[in-house]
């Protein structure tokens, strides 16, 4: 894990939540130690935090296969999907910051930001796929 990141996602966020702050001190610390490296956007509400990783594309399971997620299973492509719909969720719900990570610095971006974002990683993403079919 970076510990810089680390500290400066904790320094960033933290103040702004007013509960379920083990979403960031626990969940996200976590996800950092075990994915070093990978870029991800991260949500901050008053209520708690949500990251996302944004996975190389040989991390998703293979084509036409369910793995388990959540509560149930799912293809790659559904995985995928989710990205997008995390980042409506927060137009929806009060956001109080937006934080990219992009492999070598983290910042703070728009909603606006986010969503091109994932929309330009999922097109890279299925464009990986496509070459690999």
């Amino acid at each position: 894990m970076d510990i810089q990141i680390a500290k400066k996602l904790i320094v960033s966020t933290l103040p702004l939540m007013t509960s379920y702050k083990k979403d960031l001190l626990f969940h996200d610390m976590n996800f950092l130690k075990e994915n070093p490296g990978v870029k991800f956007i991260h949500f901050t509400r008053e209520t708690g935090t949500a990251i996302e990783g944004l996975w190389p594309a040989e991390k998703y399971p293979a084509a036409g296969k369910s793995v388990a997620y959540l509560f149930g299973t799912a293809t790659r492509e559904h995985i995928l999907s989710q990205l997008l719909a995390v980042v409506k969720y927060f137009t929806k719900n009060e956001c109080e910051k937006i934080l990219y990570y992009n492999g070598k610095t983290l910042r703070s971006i728009t909603i606006q930001r986010a969503f091109d974002i994932v929309r330009e990683y999922t097109n890279n993403i299925k464009y990986h796929w496509k070459r690999a079919a």
